[in-house]
């Protein structure tokens, strides 16, 4: 069901151009999407891509962030995925986190 209702927040914001579906999403609509969209089946906390590939810009660059891209303009299904981690990140981000989960359930049931 809630499923369901995610798409059709997204859908309701569709909009077909040259021949691409573009987006439009803010705020609550586009932070719910993203954690669903960037949180792997079984977990509970979503992975966003690192900064390692931003490396190269510097302080002095202006980019578009996620908001600008897909609020303000629209954007692709796929932009917004590109904000995910990629599955060898997700792997590795995982780790850690369930690591870290377990130990603090760990310290609590003292």
């Amino acid at each position: 069901m809630r499923t369901v209702a995610i798409f059709l927040v997204v859908f309701s914001f569709v909009r077909l151009m040259e021949g691409r579906i573009l987006i439009r999403m803010c705020g609550k609509r586009l932070a719910l999407i993203m954690d669903k969209m960037c949180t792997r089946a079984g977990e509970s906390t979503p992975c966003f891509q690192g900064l390692d590939e931003y490396d190269d810009l510097t302080l002095n660059t202006r980019t578009k962030g996620i908001a600008e891209r897909c609020c303000i303009d629209r954007c692709e299904y796929e932009q917004l995925h590109r904000y995910c981690c990629s599955e060898k990140e997700a792997d590795l981000f995982y780790k850690i986190v369930n690591k870290r989960t377990r130990s603090a359930t760990i310290i609590e049931g003292r």
